[in-house]
């Protein structure tokens, strides 16, 4: 901050040679103005944001941390809470959870623990009649949503049931396999090599996002360009999405480690495929489950008798571990 800021003007048509009238930092006209005696600044810009008096601030993030939740936010556009935008579907409830952030002290951590410690949040995803025809979509939250989950969460959720993943904070960002042949039309001289070593298995989250090459599963599963702002990532379900999961080397390298994780196990196969199953969707196994399981590793046994005797149980294994993977409850949220 300058002692003295600069006077700024208006400029004619935006042509820095030909200024108009002198004018001051303030916010726009139809937002609460700024208490009196506050700073033109940026400090004060802060403090206006945050202000009792100004409850849109509060508003707008509440609402932005029960679409991430719930995966409907209270008020559906989630950057537009303007008249063109949709009109909450409860605007008592919006106002609640905005003086409850705003009294937790505007902390994310405590405001969402008390979003899914509620019974809301706790419902389950099935479909009531009776509630189906009360709240068909879903707007009111008469049921719990289930949504998949985004590509970073699915990479470290296949990373973690393998024994693989790094919890390593900080650093940083690596670069996981890619399928070969990515940059075949990249002009550059960068080139994306595999990392090695602990870093091949961090959290998506330290990925590293190349814009003329993206990494190409995060692209496949609608995770954002970052050439514009995305309020929302697009929820879309491709037949490509579901080779993906199935070819990508570093779902495959997964599902390896998780069959010899599963393999490692003391017990029979029933023990083996229900304790797999339980981590992967975090229920029990049901009697057909497991019985469509135990064959499908009889055949995969079968298939793998051409491999070295070494070999050949991993490899049924790793398939198993590649089917559960790609259940439909282990990729969503219930």
């Amino acid at each position: 901050q300058r002692a003295e800021p600069r006077t700024t003007r208006v400029l004619a048509k935006g042509s820095f040679l030909a200024p108009l009238d002198a004018v001051e930092p303030d916010v726009p006209g139809v937002l609460p103005p700024l208490p009196g005696g506050a700073p033109r600044d940026r400090l004060g810009l802060a403090r206006w944001l945050v202000a009792r008096e100004n409850p849109l601030t509060a508003r707008v993030l509440a609402n932005r941390l029960c679409e991430r939740l719930f995966g409907r936010g209270l008020v559906a556009t989630l950057d537009d809470f303007g008249t063109r935008g949709d009109a909450p579907t409860n605007p008592a409830l919006l106002d609640h959870l905005a003086l409850r952030f705003s009294e937790l002290g505007w902390s994310l951590r405590a405001f969402q623990r008390e979003l899914v410690l509620s019974s809301t949040y706790a419902q389950t995803s099935r479909v009531a009649p009776e509630l189906l025809a009360l709240d068909p979509d879903n707007a009111l939250l008469a049921r719990a949503s289930r949504p998949r989950l985004e590509i970073e969460t699915l990479r470290d959720h296949a990373l973690a049931l393998s024994g693989l993943l790094v919890e390593q904070v900080g650093g940083p960002s690596v670069r996981p396999p890619q399928p070969a042949g990515v940059e075949q039309h990249v002009y550059s001289d960068d080139r994306w090599i595999d990392a090695s070593g602990p870093d091949r298995y961090r959290r998506g989250l330290y990925t590293f996002w190349k814009r003329s090459s993206p990494y190409g599963t995060f692209a496949t599963f609608d995770a954002p360009s970052r050439e514009l702002a995305c309020t929302r990532r697009a929820r879309t379900s491709t037949p490509l999405q579901a080779l993906a999961l199935l070819n990508d080397p570093a779902f495959d390298e997964c599902a390896r480690a998780f069959g010899r994780r599963l393999l490692e196990r003391a017990g029979d196969d029933r023990t083996r495929l229900a304790a797999g199953f339980r981590l992967a969707t975090g229920r029990a196994l049901r009697g057909a489950e497991l019985a469509r399981l135990l064959e499908l590793l009889a055949a995969e046994r079968a298939d793998a008798r051409e491999l070295a005797p070494d070999a050949r149980e991993p490899a049924a294994w790793a398939r198993i571990a590649t089917v559960l993977l790609n259940l439909d409850e282990a990729q969503c949220r219930n």
